[in-house]
């Protein structure tokens, strides 16, 4: 029993010292645990700089893909020897498609924030 009263006066002692009264120690208690409950989670900043390499790295994804598409669109075009407008059509219809596919190709991917 000593002992908690004089904890009690130190404590009384400290308060006065510091100005602080009883009811300021649960505000603390609550300040504290939403300051721990901040650090399960990386800071805003760090996610966000995790999140923009993610989509640069997803950004050199699809310039690979646009490249190879290009590509091979562009191999299409010069491949063929075009001897009549029905020809000049087939050959821009093949190019298109393969712009359409490289459309669908981007469009399937996923940014997420």
């Amino acid at each position: 029993m000593k002992q908690i009263s004089v904890l009690t006066a130190e404590l009384a002692i400290i308060q006065s010292e510091l100005g602080l009264a009883d009811t300021d120690f649960p505000h603390f208690l609550k300040e504290e645990h939403g300051y721990l409950e901040g650090l399960k989670q990386p800071p805003e900043k760090d996610r966000l700089s995790i999140w923009y390499v993610e989509v640069l790295d997803e950004l050199a994804e699809w310039r690979a893909d646009w490249d190879l598409v290009r590509q091979a669109a562009n191999n299409s075009l010069t491949a063929v020897k075009i001897t009549t407008w029905l020809g000049t059509c087939k050959v821009l219809s093949q190019y298109m498609w393969s712009w359409l596919c490289l459309a669908a190709s981007l469009a399937s991917k996923s940014v997420r924030p």
